[in-house]
């Protein structure tokens, strides 16, 4: 199954220059000259790909391939990174101040990732020290597995699958080393011991923020949020973890597997709002030998079908990368993808992309069955998140009262909404 319909013929200039050079890293490396033409608006593109994350790669694909030779690509994050002075290109093409700005986000992007990197493997030897499992995924590592170089990926932290029986030890060690829980209100200082445990029960991640390092590490214990009705569970991954040289460094990863189904299943939750998360899978296909018979096994065994088949079916629309036939196999299982994958083709340049209720909606689509997203909304309606439970510090004897605090919470958010009544900035959690 490969929808017909075209919706590359409404792209405007700036994005499918963008495209072309997100293309780049499946070996597209030429960049016509029609491409770069005088229609392009520069403050337009550069704010375009700002918000899908694709500056450094922007930069490197202009660099090599709409200026002259003089003209200097981005610095590795594996070399000594320095200011580069303007020198004499043709600026015909590329405007010598769009190559400047570009430049100078891509050089802090590299600097900032290799200081990211050299603090993920100071964490990862301090877990093994103390015998905790740990797995790194997304940010460098991804970066250096799918890319070749930690500075052609933007990423804002650090992410860890760990168990979540760890958590208390691993929250010791991070205070020792200088980090500090980063809460969702600003105004909270702890968590109660109550809050504490609800925290690790109803929630999938716990964010911490080394000040004097600028460095946030979120702690992973679920994959997925637990609205989701899927069986892919922490455990599913740890006994097929593989050993790889990082940075000169063997550490703990994903396997190319399931480094495919978290990409896939991550891009979906969001409905792809961002070309950043396709460029990955793009690039994780062109740069390994994926199984897709597992990949596809992996995705019926746990009840997510559809978000991992349309990964895929859009790399073959962005990237021009073939249907693997076990992916072909899930498409012909679901007769609703047809109309997700046109939606989220046509979204993923639109600013206006929807939020509130409407990104529950979008979520709720990703689930096959309509019983699956029955219990998508319930557990949605029903399980307290991050801030749920920092609003209110319960006794432990009630602390099973949180998913009445949600309900409760969400009831008065919809009649403020509905009054016109303005809720303080962050205070929707239903944006999530």
């Amino acid at each position: 199954m490969t929808p017909s319909t075209d919706y590359q013929t409404a792209r405007a200039p700036e994005e499918q220059l963008l495209l072309d050079c997100a293309r780049t890293v499946v070996g597209d490396t030429a960049i016509s000259p029609e491409a770069v033409d005088a229609d392009i608006d520069w403050e337009a593109l550069l704010t375009l790909s700002n918000r899908h994350g694709t500056n450094p790669l922007v930069y490197r694909a202009l660099a090599e391939h709409c200026t002259a030779p003089s003209e200097q690509p981005i610095a590795s994050s594996e070399q000594e990174t320095s200011e580069q002075e303007t020198s004499e290109r043709d600026t015909e093409l590329v405007p010598a101040w769009v190559l400047d700005e570009l430049r100078g986000v891509a050089n802090d992007t590299s600097r900032r990732n290799l200081r990211y990197m050299n603090e993920l493997l100071g964490v990862l030897t301090m877990l093994a020290e103390e015998d905790i499992r740990a797995v790194p995924y997304r940010g460098p590592v991804l970066a250096k597995q799918a890319y070749g170089d930690v500075a052609l990926r933007r990423f804002g932290d650090l992410d860890l699958l760990v168990e979540r029986d760890e958590i208390p030890r691993i929250r010791s060690l991070l205070k020792d080393r200088g980090y500090a829980p980063r809460y969702w209100q600003q105004s909270t200082e702890r968590l109660s011991t109550a809050q504490q445990r609800a925290y690790t029960r109803y929630c999938r991640d716990y964010p911490f923020f080394n000040e004097e390092k600028g460095v946030e590490i979120e702690l992973h214990w679920r994959v997925v949020s637990v609205h989701f009705p899927t069986s892919l569970t922490l455990d599913s991954f740890w006994d097929r973890t593989e050993r790889a040289e990082i940075a000169g460094r063997e550490i703990p990863v994903l396997s190319v597997e399931d480094r495919v189904l978290m990409i896939c299943v991550h891009g979906s939750r969001h409905h792809w709002e961002r070309l950043e998360w396709l460029v990955d899978l793009a690039a994780v296909q062109h740069q390994s030998e994926i199984d897709w018979a597992a990949v596809a096994r992996r995705a019926r065994r746990h009840n997510c079908r559809r978000m991992v088949a349309l990964g895929p079916l859009l790399t073959h629309e962005l990237f021009d990368i073939p249907i693997p036939d076990p992916v072909e196999g899930l498409l012909r299982e679901d007769a609703g993808m047809d109309d997700i994958y046109g939606t989220t083709v046509e979204q993923l340049f639109d600013p206006d992309f929807p939020q509130n209720f409407a990104t529950q909606r979008i979520q709720s689509r990703m689930m096959e069955r309509r019983r699956d997203r029955a219990r998508f909304w319930w557990r949605w309606l029903t399980t307290p998140d991050r801030p749920d439970i920092e609003r209110l510090a319960l006794p432990s004897s009630v602390s099973y009262c949180y998913p009445l605090v949600r309900m409760l919470r969400l009831c008065y958010l919809a009649v403020a909404r509905v009054s016109g009544r303005r809720t303080a900035p962050g205070s929707d959690p239903d944006l999530r």
